[in-house]
């Protein structure tokens, strides 16, 4: 096999990054730590060509494609690979220290501290791996790196010259994913719910004793479960909008919300898994004061889900207006947004609402929108 991989290290002679072809030093195939690969025949085919330039959102361009494939299929893992180009502009990446932490990273702050970033210049080849949604997995949903003939390259973020910026992809969907060798402990930031072995779960069948041991085992499975999905289900994802400070706008708001939507996704693909369904068997089997709660705490993510994916619909129908009221708050009286957004609900949505209970839902929706424009149009 040949391995025509790039590599970046941090050069230590400046500091800059240093990107060296693989196969000059080494004549292996492995990696380290981790990888997200998409494997194909190389053969001449059918390919997804993609165009785009000029970002305006706040996403990357894989994670645009990510989210727009989500969308389309809400009800399926949908995964894609190829190689795309960075034809004009710069991007932001990152690169890891030659050496690792000497101190546990327990934050995505402390893993963006450690790492080395900067900014490199077109053309850029990037090579993404992404998956729509994680289908219970504990996927990274999107990875990509980059390299150049130029000498830099590294883990792809976003490009930063949104005004000037040229991407030309070509993507092709995977037909299969593999997870391999999947660790307990993952990527900051995770919703994994434990699950006990094969073994354990094999063992229901035997004795007696053996039965009740296994049986208590698994109840402190489920109510470590609940525990975890409380924590989540109390998440509220606008603390995060904490961090971008009093800046934030509409898609900083909406990514937080998506993020959540993801988690309560993940938690409901763990949960209706094979092995998720023995152990609810086995605790029905055993009239488990554990089985019905564990019955609950299902409705409970599911009710969240469904809310959470109502809101940001409405979300969606409304940005535009949110976006041109914004540009033009100082020219529009509050009171006349007030009513033509109560006219969409009425006519789009065909909700019947008392100004009262239009304003109680507004507020709840809207949330996710600017605190300073909400006070706008509501004088409050």
């Amino acid at each position: 096999a040949v391995n025509g991989s790039y590599y970046s290290t941090i050069n230590p002679a400046d500091g800059a990054c240093l990107q060296e072809k693989y196969s000059e030093k080494y004549s292996d195939c492995d990696f380290g730590l981790l990888a997200n690969l998409y494997a194909c025949e190389g053969k001449p085919g059918k390919v997804i060509e993609v165009r785009a330039n000029r970002r305006t959102g706040q996403s990357s361009l894989v994670t645009s494609m990510r989210k727009t494939l989500e969308k389309q299929y809400s009800d399926k893992s949908v995964g894609m690979g190829g190689t795309f180009v960075i034809q004009k502009g710069k991007a932001k990446i990152h690169i890891m220290p030659p050496e690792f932490s000497a101190c546990p990273l327990l934050t995505d702050e402390d893993v963006n501290k450690w790492l080395k970033h900067f900014e490199v210049r077109a053309p850029l080849i990037c090579q993404p791996v992404l998956v729509s949604r994680d289908p219970g997995l504990d996927l990274r949903v999107e990875h990509t790196h980059c390299f150049s003939h130029h000498g830099e390259g590294g883990h792809y973020y976003i490009d930063t010259t949104p005004d000037s910026v040229e991407y030309l992809g070509y993507f092709l969907p995977a037909e299969f994913l593999y997870r391999i060798d999947r660790p307990e402990d993952t990527h900051v930031g995770s919703i994994v719910l434990p699950v006990p072995p094969i073994k354990v779960l094999s063992k229901t069948t035997a004795s007696a004793v053996s039965t009740a041991a296994v049986i208590h085992v698994l109840e402190s499975t489920v109510i470590g479960w609940i525990k975890q999905v409380k924590v989540v289900l109390k998440h509220d994802p606008l603390a995060e909008l904490q961090k971008h400070g009093p800046g934030a706008g509409v898609y900083q708001e909406e990514t937080a919300w998506e993020k959540h939507i993801q988690n309560l996704h993940s938690l409901n693909a763990q949960l209706d898994s094979e092995k998720a369904r023995e152990i609810l068997t086995n605790l029905e089997q055993a009239n488990s004061t554990y089985a019905p709660s564990f019955q609950n705490v299902c409705k409970d993510i599911d009710k969240s889900y469904q809310e959470l994916k109502s809101a940001l619909k409405i979300c969606a129908t409304f940005r535009g207006t949110y976006l041109d009221v914004k540009a033009k708050a100082d020219e529009i009286n509050g009171k006349k947004v007030e009513e033509n957004i109560h006219h969409i609900l009425v006519q789009k949505f065909n909700l019947s609402l008392t100004r009262a209970g239009f304003r109680t839902c507004y507020k709840g929706v809207f949330l996710m929108m600017n605190y300073s424009l909400l006070r706008f149009w509501f004088k409050q």
